[in-house]
């Protein structure tokens, strides 16, 4: 861990290797910041062997693929919404990575959060069908997921469960802001109730 903290705080001055390259590989999966890492490997001034390098290169090939996998879906997904006046806010995935870290490719991507107002999950649902999504599980007090093959998708009319936060999602919706994700128009949350958001996904992960 000491290592890869290092690493992402651009104070790592010793080749990596050994036990030493596979734990920081394996804590970097584990902590879901694999591409990141390997990326930043991959640009420091490093003597590597043939086969980290091949390691390195196979970790960025399948960051590409999954970034392409998820983008795209996003992207489909925020124009289907647009096209039948539906406004939504993307949670995290792609298009936080794309803002946070300049490229989707550095942040892993299991699914798709997408939140709606309370009044419109039902459009919301009703569409999430016409574009191949099936429900996946059943609803809870703020989300439910959905499934189109393999791409996982989970449909918020809330941000928490409001047994254990309840957020004013009233005040949240007038503060959303308009911008876009590959050019289709989309909605963000407000800059301090994304924030707030984060934390909370950061302690119900650990």
């Amino acid at each position: 861990m000491r290592s890869l903290l290092d690493l992402f705080r651009g104070r790592l001055q010793h080749t990596v290797d050994g036990a030493e390259w596979t734990s920081l590989l394996n804590v970097a999966e584990e902590e879901n910041v694999l591409f990141w890492a390997a990326e930043r490997l991959r640009f420091l001034d490093g003597q590597y062997t043939p086969e980290q390098k091949q390691q390195l290169s196979e970790i960025c090939r399948e960051a590409q693929v999954s970034t392409f996998v998820w983008s795209e879906t996003l992207k489909g997904t925020a124009a289907a919404f647009h096209q039948a006046d539906l406004p939504m806010v993307s949670l995290k995935g792609p298009c936080l990575a794309e803002r946070l870290y300049g490229d989707e490719a550095l942040r892993t991507c299991y699914d798709l959060d997408l939140l709606v107002r309370q009044s419109d999950l039902a459009r919301a649902e009703r569409l999430l069908i016409d574009i191949g999504f099936l429900p996946d599980s059943g609803a809870d007090d703020y989300h439910q997921r959905w499934r189109r093959k393999a791409a996982i998708l989970e449909l918020h009319h809330n941000l928490e469960n409001p047994l254990a936060f309840d957020f004013d999602m009233d005040a949240i919706w007038v503060r959303t802001r308009l911008s876009e994700f590959q050019g289709e128009p989309i909605r963000l949350l407000g800059l301090s109730d994304e924030k707030l958001y984060l934390c909370f996904h950061a302690v119900r992960h650990r």
